[in-house]
């Protein structure tokens, strides 16, 4: 059935934390890229339903706050570059470690090879992931990176989790044949691993691969390929062991449910179950009920609605 729902009035961290408004603002086609904004959108549903806007610190292509202190950040900026606030520090400071160095910059976003596409803090603002993605430009270092503060190995502070195939597959652990590229990056709740959505480009579908914020001097992800579970869209279970997934399923139907982030213990439905034909973006909210966009095909108008 179609879902209705009411804002709880309990107090939540915000919902949707930010949007910049980039809907009317031009694009570049050799990038892809809106124009950058200076102001954010925010949604809140801490005694109801606020809505304000909010002044960013410089032009901005995308923000994430960390949910433990809405005072730390990180933006990525008219560049494509990431200023943030660290842990325990109260000033914005430019992100200068792997792959980066102190004293780099560029003068655009098109010919910046570390193009920051996306940054996401973790809940608890001790860790920072973030998407490199400049396709005119090659550079092993796109993909998906974490940092954290301590400097310790001789490899801290930042790893690269995953990289990309193409351009350089012989450097990703890949099997003959395989590519992918990557979406985007999300932390669990406990900010134990990351979800990484990616395109399987040698199959034409979508994936959801896990990494983790492992440090060490062998950087042992970044020269793995995915093993991916095969389904179209993932969101963090309120479990941390476990995703909820959507979309198109391992055999190709339309299906929604959870399964263990090693693909284990498998609770999936088919979209037919609840009379419907195409399901997507499937979350759980804060008492376990599932809801997610459904329809006709994933082509049409989608309504929400709930596992009933």
């Amino acid at each position: 059935m179609r879902y209705t729902f009411t804002t709880s009035k309990r107090k939540i961290q915000i919902l949707l934390l930010t949007m910049l408004i980039l809907l009317l603002a031009g694009i570049s086609h050799a990038q892809d890229l809106p124009q950058p904004s200076d102001r954010a959108i925010v949604l809140s549903t801490q005694n109801g339903l606020t809505i304000a806007e909010m002044p960013l610190p410089g032009p901005s292509y995308g923000i994430s706050f960390s949910g433990a202190n809405p005072a730390q950040y990180a933006r990525i900026d008219q560049v494509g570059m990431i200023r943030f606030v660290p842990p325990g520090e109260t000033g914005e400071t430019v992100y200068g470690d792997s792959p980066y160095f102190n004293g780099f910059t560029k003068n655009s976003p098109q010919e910046n090879e570390l193009l920051v596409r996306e940054v996401d803090m973790a809940p608890a603002g001790q860790h920072m992931a973030f998407r490199i993605n400049n396709p005119a430009i090659d550079t092993l270092s796109r993909g998906v990176w974490f940092w954290q503060p301590e400097r310790f190995y001789g490899t801290d502070p930042s790893y690269q989790v995953l990289r990309v195939c193409p351009p350089f597959c012989d450097a990703t652990g890949a099997a003959p044949g395989q590519t992918w590229q990557a979406l985007s990056v999300d932390w669990a709740p406990d900010g134990s691993a990351m979800l990484i959505h990616i395109d399987l480009t040698s199959e034409n579908r979508r994936a959801l691969e896990i990494r983790y914020p492992i440090r060490g001097d062998e950087n042992l992800q970044a020269i793995t390929a995915p093993n991916p579970l095969r389904y179209d869209y993932g969101t963090w279970s309120i479990d941390p062991t476990r995703l909820i997934v959507s979309g198109t399923g391992p055999n190709g139907n339309a299906v929604f449910g959870n399964i263990g982030i090693d693909g284990s213990s498998p609770i999936i439905l088919s979209a037919s179950d609840i009379g419907l034909i195409w399901v997507q973006n499937a979350a759980q909210t804060p008492s376990g009920q599932l809801v997610m966009l459904g329809g006709e095909n994933a082509q049409q108008a989608l309504a929400l609605y709930d596992d009933s």
